[in-house]
């Protein structure tokens, strides 16, 4: 009886490793730090800075973000966008902060936060205020 619960309790031991390696995969997190100078087509506003943390997760096809910024005026939209540095593209995560606020979840296509996770660089984040309706701050989204 001693050997069968000896068995069984290795068994549920290896299970779980198992599965814990796979919960995790699910989740890439990137970052960005941000400022006037990055703004393309610039110019940007001189003063701003920020950061940006994004979880995106694959099981929930979700970004979840935190911003922070500063020196910044009223603040009307962030974003992620498609673009290598120096670069202006199109977006591709609107964080929907008029609702959301500077953390919250969106849903995101799953082709997209997959394009993300695997080539952070090719996209950045920027956050758009009165002033600057093109982007007050921006920077480069890297594996965080």
């Amino acid at each position: 009886m001693r050997r069968g619960h000896l068995i069984a309790i290795g068994l549920l031991g290896v299970g779980s490793w198992l599965v814990m390696p796979a919960a995790h995969a699910s989740e890439a997190t990137v970052k960005a730090t941000m400022s006037g100078a990055d703004e393309v087509p610039g110019p940007g506003d001189p003063d701003g800075k920020g950061t940006a943390t994004i979880v995106l997760d694959d099981a929930k096809n979700t970004a979840c973000y935190e911003l922070t910024y500063e020196n910044l005026g009223e603040v009307t939209a962030a974003h992620v966008h498609a673009g290598a540095p120096k670069v202006a593209g199109p977006p591709a995560i609107d964080f929907k902060i008029r609702t959301n606020g500077n953390k919250g979840c969106v849903n995101v296509d799953p082709a997209t936060a997959k394009a993300i996770r695997d080539n952070p660089a090719n996209y950045y984040v920027n956050i758009h205020t009165t002033d600057y309706g093109n982007g007050a701050i921006r920077g480069q989204l890297a594996k965080g």
